[in-house]
């Protein structure tokens, strides 16, 4: 029937878009991997863009609770309120706002797959990389010296530790 249910994609959207929206976690982006209906050759036809607009507008109350009940299991509660409210077609929309990733483009199943994973691997390695940087650039400074004003003993070896 048309009775509500955790929809189990419906549920990996609305926590990746709490955790993203969240102050708390440095989740830069959400990668969507946009599927179509896959042909008898393997091939995936374009994902139905379209189909969003007639998505509901109404909550799934038990997607919600269960997308709040983790955000809240993460230290999020005020993300997992706001998911408490949040309509199927928001979340979705929310989602498919990042940069994503369309089977269709990566040719037959055997290889769309991999090459999409590969895709979201290099996304998450460069924006790890750009956080490692910043970290970096920051513990290069001088300022950062815990015992207040370094001795010069201290701040020598400080600079050779970081060539």
């Amino acid at each position: 029937g048309g009775g509500d249910y955790c929809d189990n994609v419906l549920l990996e959207l609305a926590v990746a878009l709490g955790v993203w929206r969240s102050n708390r976690c440095k989740l830069r982006a959400v990668v969507p991997v946009l599927v179509g209906e896959k042909d008898q050759r393997g091939l995936y036809s374009p994902f139905p863009f379209a189909n969003v607009s007639r998505l509901p507008d109404a909550p799934s109350q038990k997607t919600n609770a269960r997308a709040s009940d983790i955000l809240r299991r993460f230290g999020l509660g005020g993300e997992a309120a706001r998911a408490q409210g949040a309509t199927v077609k928001d979340v979705v929309a929310g989602v498919l706002a990042f940069q994503g990733v369309q089977l269709c483009n990566e040719g037959i199943h055997s290889k769309a797959v991999g090459a999409v994973a590969e895709r979201v691997l290099q996304t998450a390695k460069r924006h790890v990389m750009a956080g490692v940087d910043r970290f970096l650039e920051r513990e290069r400074r001088v300022e950062r010296f815990v015992a207040g004003t370094a001795c010069g003993h201290e701040v020598l070896g400080w600079l050779r530790g970081r060539g």
